[in-house]
């Protein structure tokens, strides 16, 4: 019996099949290999099924018993059935429907041959791929053909009547040993010269189309670009992306262009760059050109428990970064200059007495108290100099709002309904307030703890609590992922040293001074009021009490940043006016306008696109993952797309997005992205749907399935350690720079 001579198109199937071309026939053992080639990605793909069941059309004969009926039964053969010819597998629907019209009669004549050939040119040209396709067709079923046909296509091709190709050496015995580059400096030498002994078996072999090139190609370079990928990490994002483009050049010089070329996910990288890059080259993949990282979000408010702070997690902890920093400045004799610490301790809430600047980034209780106001919030609202227990102070509205004043004087002090005198008297050499009554009697102890500083700009009452442990400073952390490398080692300056996490604490308080504006997509959701607008002028602001109003419809429509406004209510609504706390009813025709703040308003396709051209140029951003009224922000550093089926139970039909109902559901496709955040390989996942305009491929409408971001924004550019730094004036940039600089060396 002769050898099996057959070609596979799935890179790995021809891998397993190379180790059996030689045989004289194909075992048990060979379909088990077979199998578990087309089965390592966890299932058998259209292609890897289809080229199987042409291996077994083409050479049934060549199966042994239990491997043929093993095989047919893999493929949905039963036993004995007899195997029917293939469908052509070809990517081009408009040649894939030629080819299949013209394999329905037996014979396929030189007539059938031209509408395949005319299908191929459509474009004005046979590109590569439909050349390859075709070259495909012509080994598939020349027999098929009539001679003159085949002859014709054969020379479209310029190609000799075909033969099955040759057995190929694989490319695991062409390659050099990759664990032999230590470093990113020797790496194109060696790869240089492992190409040029492996050039003719790649890129050389007269019978593999292209596409078969280019797939052994990128087999026998994936283990360079792994060992490439894992010491660029090593050495840092800029060494990483000059020596790629050293290693691009050289791939090109050499031949290797049909890889360059290669872009099966169609994300705009080709094979070579994404795995030198550490990504799927068949995974719509987007990436930056450095890894981004992350650390705590540095909070402002402390806890009675620990009043010196975590050095791990608050920036004005004793011990901490910036204490660390003062130490540094005064080794240097820089006394005048080491106050970083001091004022990171100032009160962040100093604002709510006027003193905006007075204020640093403190706040000595996470859960804000007016019963407790100047325990809780670090300021002294009374104004004796000290921070006392059981001050009352009405700093925050019916709605749980800040309402600030223009000076601790605008507070006025109450019991009960009565205004009274405050007054600062000296006792002991210490100022103390007391407060008067209008007929000038004294406030007894007693009565002094049941005084509220009230507000008008309030309720006048000292009752409502606010909950900021979540404050911070996540957006300074995202910024510093982006604009700085996670630093690499602890550093000593001057006796003073510093953890690698005192100085991601030190870059984070500097990140707003380096960077050159920023680039904002979206709009903060804000928990702002619902808003009513009656056809007789009343504009109130609110909360919709009525559950079942559809905002998202074709006659809505946007304003002010996020809010979805309705000119036409189909129905009577009941309506919480806050300035009263009453509910009322309106009828539909009352109303003229109906306004809410979207929480869903970063539009998919927005959103999508965004992160394609962002991290398409090489740079990460940030992103506020929270949909609500909390800001938490953290760098995308890379994505993967994919269209994905729709959701089980989804009725397209009634699907409403950001531009409200969807015009036809034909044109609706749905999608998963996986974000990678803050350094991290495991991602966050995001599904959507996006309907696009048939004629432009343009989107027209797009709604979340998951839940949504809220916005995305990144710096425009880096200030290169230059100007100074308005967050903390103590925490200059040239110093940080010092540190930051010996860290990542």
């Amino acid at each position: 019996m002769s050898n099996i001579k057959f070609t596979m198109r799935d890179s790995g199937l021809q891998r397993a099949f190379a180790e059996m071309q030689n045989n004289t026939e194909i075992t048990q053992n060979d379909v088990d290999k077979l199998l578990d080639a087309a089965n390592d990605g966890g299932r058998i793909t259209d292609l890897e099924k289809n080229e199987l069941n042409w291996l077994l059309y083409k050479h049934s004969d060549k199966f042994t018993g239990d491997a043929k009926q093993k095989m047919a039964s893999a493929l949905g053969f039963s036993s004995g059935e007899s195997i029917p010819m293939p469908s052509v597998y070809i990517r081009d629907n408009k040649l894939s429907a030629a080819v299949g019209e013209a394999l329905a009669d037996e014979n396929v004549s030189r007539g059938d041959l031209q509408k395949i050939i005319d299908a191929a040119n459509d474009g004005g040209s046979i590109t590569r791929h439909e050349r390859g396709e075709l070259l495909m067709v012509l080994n598939r079923v020349g027999d098929k053909m009539d001679a003159g046909a085949r002859a014709e296509l054969a020379q479209t091709l310029g190609v000799e009547i075909p033969q099955e190709t040759a057995p190929l050496k694989d490319v695991s015995d062409l390659r050099g040993n990759v664990y032999d580059i230590k470093d990113l400096a020797s790496f194109n030498e060696a790869l240089r010269t492992d190409l040029g002994a492996a050039r003719d078996e790649l890129v050389g072999h007269p019978s593999l189309s292209d596409d078969q090139k280019a797939d052994r190609m990128f087999e026998f370079f994936k283990p360079y670009g792994k060992r490439f990928a894992t010491l660029a990490e090593k050495e840092g994002a800029q060494t990483g992306k000059a020596a790629r483009a050293e290693v691009l050049s050289t791939l090109k010089e050499v031949g290797f262009d049909a890889m360059l070329t290669k872009d099966s996910d169609k994300d705009g990288l080709n094979a070579a760059t994404e795995i030198m890059r550490g990504t799927n080259p068949e995974q719509f993949t987007m990436i930056a050109d450095a890894k981004t990282w992350t650390t705590t979000y540095w909070p402002m408010a402390g806890n009675s428990r620990n009043p010196d702070g975590d050095v791990k997690s608050n920036l004005w902890a004793s011990g901490g970064a910036l204490d660390k920093l003062d130490q540094l400045s005064n080794a240097r004799g820089n006394e005048s200059g080491a106050k970083a610490l001091e004022f990171e301790r100032k009160p962040a809430l100093n604002w709510l007495i006027g003193e905006n600047n007075n204020k640093g980034h403190y706040i000595p209780d996470s859960k804000l108290k007016e019963t407790d106001a100047e325990v809780t919030t670090g300021v002294d609202f009374d104004g004796d100099g000290r921070i006392t227990s059981g001050v009352k102070a009405d700093f925050l509205d019916a709605q749980g709002n800040f309402a600030a004043t223009n000076s601790r004087h605008s507070f006025v002090p109450k019991l009960g309904d009565e205004v009274l005198t405050r007054k600062m008297e000296d006792v002991d050499g210490q100022k103390v307030v007391n407060y008067f009554k209008q007929d000038g009697t004294k406030l007894t102890t007693e009565e002094k703890r049941e005084v509220i500083l009230t507000n008008a700009r309030s309720d006048g009452k000292a009752s409502e609590t606010m909950d900021v442990g979540w404050w911070g400073s996540c957006d300074k952390v995202a910024l510093a992922g982006i604009l700085f490398e996670d630093p690499k080692r602890d550093v000593t300056l001057d006796g003073v040293t510093f953890t690698k996490q005192d100085i991601r604490g030190l870059l984070t308080v500097v990140a707003d001074s380096q960077s050159i504006g920023s680039d904002f997509v979206g709009n903060r959701y804000d928990n702002k009021p619902d808003i009513l607008v009656t056809k007789d002028g009343r504009q109130i602001s609110g909360k919709l009490e009525t559950n079942d109003v559809e905002f998202r419809t074709n006659d809505m429509w946007r304003w002010s940043g996020d809010y979805m406004v309705l000119n036409e209510v189909d129905k009577e609504v009941k309506f919480r006016d806050f300035a009263t706390g009453e509910v009322e009813t309106f009828n539909a025709s009352d109303i003229k306008h109906l306004a809410r703040e979207d929480k869903k308003d970063m539009e998919p396709s927005l959103w999508a696109d965004t992160l394609e051209e962002w991290l398409g140029s090489g740079r990460a951003m940030a992103n506020d993952h929270d949909s609500g009224d909390h800001v938490w922000n953290s760098n995308i550093w890379k994505a993967e797309r994919a269209e994905i089926d729709a959701p089980y139970n989804t009725n397209v039909e009634e699907l409403r997005g950001h531009h409200g109902e969807i015009n036809n559901p034909d044109n609706v496709k749905f999608f998963e992205t996986d974000v990678y955040m803050d350094g991290s390989d495991w991602p966050k996942t995001y599904r959507y749907w996006v309907e696009t305009d048939p004629s432009s491929g343009k989107a027209v409408n797009s709604g979340w399935i998951s839940k949504n971001p809220d916005f995305l924004w990144r710096p425009k550019g880096f200030n290169n350690w230059a100007g100074t730094n308005s967050r903390n004036p103590y925490v200059t940039p040239s110093l940080v720079k010092e540190i930051y600089e010996a860290s990542i060396k």
